[in-house]
């Protein structure tokens, strides 16, 4: 029987980090982990970011509606946020195949090219975050 993505992932999810993935600290104090340590809790932390993001992105959304077409930069905000939204989705899926890639990602060459897509898209998000914020709604007049 073959194992899907989604077992896969919840097999990675739950195994713990081997110990030859830690190494101990070096005699000058300083710690030193392994790149794969590493990379997994960046990425890890990246997505948990990302779902704040997609909160704070929804959250503007409903306000944007909420507030009526009467809005100066309406349509301008909805498509922004919404591009946001898909981008922000495409960031988690691409999240998740990394997470599914081989530990080896310096001779994997599709995890390099994913992890410098998902870095390029978490770029495009933070930029187009920038430009919803300024054209957000404010609350003065």
């Amino acid at each position: 029987m073959r194992a899907t993505a989604l077992d896969r992932l919840r097999l990675i999810l739950r195994a713990p980090i081997p110990r030859e993935q830690v190494r101990p600290p070096n005699p000058q104090g300083q710690g030193n982990m392994s790149k794969t340590y590493y990379a997994k809790k960046k990425t890890v932390a990246e997505g948990l970011m990302d779902v704040g993001l997609m909160i704070a992105n929804t959250s503007q959304l409903k306000s944007v509606i909420e507030y009526g077409s009467s809005h100066r930069y309406y349509w301008p905000l909805i498509v922004l946020i919404s591009i946001t939204l898909l981008l922000q989705v495409c960031v988690g899926v691409l999240i998740l195949i990394l997470g599914l890639t081989e530990d080896n990602e310096e001779e994997d060459p599709r995890a390099s090219k994913l992890n410098n897509s998902v870095v390029g898209l978490i770029f495009g998000i933070t930029v187009l975050n920038i430009f919803i914020g300024g054209f957000g709604i404010s609350t003065s007049p």
